[in-house]
């Protein structure tokens, strides 16, 4: 088996343009999604709405965080193959446009984790509230997601390791495959097997 390799983002480097996902033919048939061009005008057309009160998040310190977003009531609104593919469209033009370094990701049916860096064009704040609105303008319910999202700030390298892990068994704890290289939703292949995923992840 090959080793569980991990970037080291505590410093930050240049990341790698990456090609369409490689996907094993095997867990699935089809690709689906939006197009480059139309995630663009979704989140170039994006506007800011207030954000909820009585949050204290510790951003522009220099930190990886942690970003758990949910969707409203666990809903499966991301259940379909279709919608984790146009989310991830998304999250790759939302770490283009603002320059945010991504060091892993994954998409669950109710809800997302990602590992980030702050972004060097906006506040992260700004950055996952237009990722957000975004979204929900691709979908046909009133509700989306969760006001609030959960941010962790993660300083040490053995705390970095150890959400990153998190984030890449997430699909097992919840039962939907028996190991992490099945969900094709997350950045455990482009790590595990050095395959070019849908979002464009910061190495070392």
């Amino acid at each position: 088996m090959r080793p569980y390799l991990l970037p080291s983002p505590l410093k930050l480097s240049r990341t790698a343009k990456a090609g369409c996902p490689i996907l094993d033919a095997r867990l699935y048939a089809r690709q689906g999604g939006v197009s480059r061009t139309s995630a663009t005008a979704l989140l170039t057309s994006a506007t800011l709405s207030p954000m909820p009160t009585g949050l204290r998040r510790y951003q522009q310190a220099g930190d990886l965080h942690h970003i758990t977003v949910s969707c409203v009531r666990h809903r499966p609104i991301l259940g379909t193959p279709e919608a984790r593919d146009i989310f991830l469209k998304l999250l790759e033009r939302t770490r283009e446009i603002y320059d945010m370094n991504v060091f892993g990701y994954v998409v669950m049916p109710t809800h997302v984790h990602m590992l980030v860096a702050e972004p060097n064009k906006a506040p992260l704040s700004v950055a996952m509230q237009i990722l957000k609105q975004r979204f929900s303008k691709t979908r046909p319910e009133e509700d989306v997601w969760e006001t609030r999202y959960y941010d962790f700030n993660v300083r040490t390298e053995a705390k970095r390791i150890e959400k990153l892990k998190y984030i890449h068994r997430n699909p097992v704890r919840d039962g939907l495959v028996k190991e992490p290289d099945e969900w094709l939703w997350s950045s455990f292949r482009s790590y595990r097997y050095l395959e070019p995923g849908p979002v464009t992840l910061s190495r070392p």
